[in-house]
């Protein structure tokens, strides 16, 4: 389990049963490296990724310098506040999918695999039937007629 995810203590008193779920805090996340698993390392884009002056073409210095401090700034506080008014119900919408596909793995496909795997079993044995049967000594055949061919090459 994870450090920070709700924790769910069940105790039991006599005929009464209580149920104390501890949410997360959010007091374990790091706050300096916030893409730990370098998942998204990709968007990272700096200004001189995307411009680029080439020799004998170079605009003037100052134009360059505040092109460079425009870009910078624009994206840090385009993100600051695409975040601040997005970031908050884009949690909420991601937290609803993860926990519908957790419920419909969870309720769903892992338990009609496993009545898909019990009712097909049948089938595994009629092939591991055909097999051994007819396959494994057709192909033993063909492997003792096959390896008593040679073949030499002759390079004239």
């Amino acid at each position: 389990m994870m450090a920070d995810e709700p924790q769910m203590n069940v105790e039991r008193s006599g005929d009464d049963i209580e149920v104390k779920i501890k949410a997360p805090s959010g007091e374990h996340l790091d706050m300096d490296d916030r893409d730990p698993t370098k998942m998204n390392e990709f968007v990272r884009v700096a200004f001189e990724e995307v411009f680029a002056e080439p020799e004998g073409m170079h605009s003037f210095d100052a134009i360059w310098r505040y092109a460079f401090i425009t870009f910078t700034g624009v994206k840090f506080w385009c993100y600051r506040i695409t975040t601040c008014i997005c970031g908050i119900p884009c949690a909420v919408c991601w937290g609803i999918e993860f926990a519908c596909l957790t419920f419909w793995h969870v309720w769903y496909v892992v338990p009609y695999t496993k009545a898909w795997l019990i009712s097909i079993n049948w089938l595994q044995r009629l092939w591991q039937i055909w097999i051994s049967c007819f396959m494994d000594p057709l192909f033993d055949s063909f492997s003792r007629i096959f390896s008593n061919i040679k073949v030499t090459v002759n390079r004239d």
